[in-house]
């Protein structure tokens, strides 16, 4: 009986404690990083199907920018690398919430595989295109990987994916969601160098 009774009061013990707050927290983050993961799948279904339809409006560029800042800035509160963004556009026809997604995608990667330095959102207008570019100054991506870098649930670096709980699909899904614009989007990387991710959208 006695020691039924301490193993309860030590259960009750473990359930007030920061060590069940920190399980909780754990399991929190996990539920939302399936949710995610099932949402963003089924956006990809979405778009093979021809079943998502783009909202386009003519969007000021640098208050695009200034809004999107103010949306990733959480990302980097207990973070090493910093945010910065310059906008040399006026306007693009887009959709801006996917827009914002991919972006976010992509300052999310960066994040991702930096340990330091500055991670940057450019944009750039030209005759006939808007181009975009997030940059980071961290691992790198390997040729080989650059090839399959757009493939559904790919992963670079499984163990760093397991530390900050990505899933493998933003990459594919932001590129689905260029494309649907009439965009493109590439890569160009070197080891240990950084990253950069370029996506054009149509005027």
């Amino acid at each position: 009986f006695f020691s039924s009774r301490r193993r309860h009061t030590r259960l009750q013990g473990d359930w007030s404690s920061d060590v069940c707050s920190s399980d909780l927290n754990l399991l929190l983050k996990s539920l939302n990083n399936l949710s995610v993961l099932i949402s963003d799948v089924f956006d990809i279904q979405k778009i093979s199907l021809q079943q998502i339809t783009l909202t386009k409006e003519k969007i000021d560029l640098n208050e695009f920018c200034t809004n999107l800042e103010k949306s990733v800035s959480p990302f980097f509160v207990n973070e090493k690398t910093t945010f910065e963004f310059s906008c040399n556009g006026q306007f693009c026809m887009m959709d801006p919430v996917r827009i914002s997604q991919v972006i976010l995608n992509l300052v999310k990667n960066s994040i991702d595989f930096s340990n330091h330095g500055v991670i940057s959102l450019s944009v750039e207008e030209n005759s006939t295109d808007v181009v975009f570019c997030v940059r980071d100054q961290g691992i790198g991506i390997s040729p080989e990987s650059i090839e399959r870098i757009f493939s559904t649930f790919y992963q670079v670096d499984p163990s760093l994916r397991r530390k900050h709980g990505g899933t493998g699909v933003g990459l594919s899904l932001s590129k689905g969601l260029v494309e649907l614009h009439g965009g493109k989007m590439w890569v160009e990387s070197k080891k240990d160098v950084g990253t950069n991710v370029f996506f054009s959208l149509p005027k």
